[in-house]
């Protein structure tokens, strides 16, 4: 059995801002909300992941002027980089649509980050990286993220930092989730093509996996720096963003199987009574091509797994750090003697 790839579309939107302070940790000025844009390779690197990784967050900070674009590689004129990781927050909205993950970072920059003379900080960036500290980041290194800092009206401005100041850099993406995507594929079974409506929805996004507090969704991870010896880092790591690969789990909120239950609302995994039987024999992620934002994978049973009496009305199918479920109407009918391949399309744009 065979079906044609179920596509789900994500899309991405966040903002930077920046809050300036005193040697006494006094408020100075606070610049409003800038637009960011996610870049192709912010994108490359979300959907890229080879296997299960770490997602760390760096802060930098720059004086070009030009307008964001897509095929950005690097802040335009490149000043200085975070000096410690202040916090990380994720917020998760499931019971209302649209449904979204939010990601909230703070970094901060000490007196000195910008050298010995005032600067003026026109452009913002985040660097995201497999690697916990800011050691490796220079100007050259990817930036993921990249926006201006703008005014009271959303025009351009500069944001005027002293040699004595500390700046505190904000930063939040949303990753917006289609709350329902509904379609029809054609499954052959036993050469014979049958035509299934379905239905694709997130699950278990209110859910921790069996035996931990953090939820199946986007775990973050983070460590304040100590002034001025270490800088710190957040990030997603359990259960990291850029490990949109090949995640198992291992009970009924985060692993992928089969069930003859209903869907479900998306604080929930499908329903029906999980068993190890009923899990995947195998997920394979297709191999990622820059610039695509797209990718497949695919969900395989073997003969002795996922054969559910009256057949396969509903399917959970975990990506590491997110969790997805499909209905199918009429029910597949997966008993001992077939197998079964499941594929899933994630795709990722910019909002």
């Amino acid at each position: 059995m065979f079906d044609l790839a179920i596509p789900a579309d994500l899309k991405v939107s966040g903002k930077h801002k920046a809050i300036k302070y005193d040697l006494n940790l006094v408020e100075i000025d606070e610049t409003p909300w800038c637009k960011n844009l996610i870049t192709g390779g912010g994108l490359d690197f979300l959907l890229g992941a080879a296997s299960s990784q770490a997602m760390y967050f760096h802060g930098v900070a720059g004086a070009g002027n030009a307008s964001p674009t897509l095929a950005d590689t690097t802040l335009q004129s490149y000043l200085g980089k975070y000096s410690a990781c202040q916090s990380i927050t994720v917020e998760r909205n499931y019971t209302t649509a649209p449904y979204y993950v939010k990601i909230a970072t703070v970094h901060r920059y000490y007196p000195g980050a910008f050298g010995s003379s005032p600067v003026n900080i026109n452009e913002f960036g985040m660097i995201f990286n497999t690697v916990a500290g800011n050691a490796s980041i220079t100007g050259s290194t990817q930036v993921a993220s990249r926006a201006l800092s703008v005014n009271g009206s959303g025009s351009p401005a500069s944001v005027s930092v002293l040699p004595d100041e500390y700046l505190d850099h904000h930063w939040e993406l949303t990753v917006w989730i289609p709350d329902s995507l509904i379609g029809a594929v054609s499954i052959a079974i036993d050469g014979t093509p049958v035509s299934h409506n379905y239905e694709a929805r997130p699950a278990s996004m209110g859910r921790p996996e069996s035996g931990s507090p953090n939820p199946v969704w986007f775990t973050p991870t983070f460590s304040q720096g100590l002034e001025p010896s270490t800088v710190g880092y957040c990030g997603l790591s359990r259960r990291p963003f850029p490990a949109i690969t090949t995640g198992s789990g291992g009970d009924g909120n985060s692993s992928s199987w089969l069930s003859s239950g209903s869907l479900g609302v998306a604080e929930a995994p499908i329903g029906g009574t999980w068993a190890s039987n009923l899990m995947a024999n195998t997920i394979a992620a297709a191999a990622y091509s820059s610039g695509t934002y797209y990718r497949d994978y695919t969900y395989s049973w073997g003969l002795n797994n996922g054969n559910v009496s009256g057949g396969v009305s509903a399917a959970q199918l975990s990506l590491g750090c997110m969790i997805w479920k499909v209905s199918y109407s009429p029910a597949i009918l997966k008993v001992a003697g077939k197998k079964l391949e499941l594929t899933f399309r994630l795709s990722i744009a910019n909002l």
